[in-house]
């Protein structure tokens, strides 16, 4: 988790550049990277059939998260 932290906290550096696409790439960036976090930790507690879909849909989540949070507080 520390690592993950470091990247996010590394990427909002870069929210500093005016530059709306660069924002919006850059979200979409830290949304991967914390959805990829999330998703292999919870691969190694999930057993079974459906661990494809429990991963698919956290990692969906965590991306809609994201953009929800660019969306919301930084429009």
């Amino acid at each position: 988790m520390l690592l993950s932290n470091f990247y996010l906290g590394y990427f909002q550096f870069l929210l500093i550049i005016p530059v709306e696409i660069l924002r919006w790439i850059i979200t979409l960036i830290t949304g991967v990277a914390s959805a990829s976090f999330v998703a292999l930790n919870l691969r190694s507690y999930i057993e079974g059939n459906d661990i494809s879909v429990a991963i698919m849909a956290a990692f969906f989540l965590q991306i809609g998260l994201a953009v929800f949070i660019k969306v919301w507080f930084f429009a």
